[in-house]
């Protein structure tokens, strides 16, 4: 197996998927990093991600059967 860890990539990834989404009509790019992940957060905030805090819900919409296979 193939590990990409260490090697400094996640930055410059992270950079590049925010600068390639579409925000001409929503301007804003929401992602879930677990708290307990450190390095995670970090990077993140390197990018210039920002912490909101707190929980975001919203509504579970039914799905057929079919979708969870």
């Amino acid at each position: 197996m193939v590990t990409l860890r260490g090697l400094g990539l996640a930055s410059p990834l992270q950079r590049m998927a925010l600068t390639r989404l579409d925000t001409r009509e929503l301007p804003l790019a929401i992602g879930t990093i677990h708290a307990a992940n450190h390095p995670w957060l970090r990077t993140a905030r390197r990018v210039g991600r920002s912490d909101v805090g707190g929980w975001v819900f919203v509504r579970d919409v039914p799905r057929p059967a079919a979708w969870l296979t």
